[in-house]
């Protein structure tokens, strides 16, 4: 099985310029906004609103890939992929990978711009 890469902070920091304290206060939002996010998208699937599930999928999906973290990216690919075909299940199915993600992501952020 191939290794997840959770944050790649050298593609991060070239696509700020080189700007460490930028990079860093665009990080810090970015975490604090994630764990709201799954927060928010849990709590779209549990109203069913199909239309807000596909719209925080592709948010995240974007703070994913400003923030340079390809495996959140993609989970949040497969629930965008999924609820716009209509597929709200898989969607659905994604969330516990979705958490666990998020989790070592911040995880992975935190251990490298200490």
């Amino acid at each position: 099985m191939t290794e997840r890469v959770l944050f790649n902070k050298d593609e991060m920091l070239e696509n700020m310029d080189n700007d460490t304290e930028f990079m860093e206060s665009i990080l810090e939002d970015s975490m604090v906004a994630l764990v709201s996010y799954l927060d928010n998208l849990q709590a779209l699937f549990a109203r069913d609103d199909r239309g807000g599930i596909h719209i925080l999928a592709h948010t995240m999906k974007g703070v994913a890939a400003n923030i340079s973290a390809p495996a959140l990216r993609d989970v949040c690919l497969k629930i965008e992929d999924a609820s716009h075909g209509g597929d709200f299940e898989t969607a659905r199915e994604q969330l516990p990978e979705l958490a666990e993600v998020i989790t070592l992501t911040v995880a992975a952020i935190k251990n490298s711009v200490r």
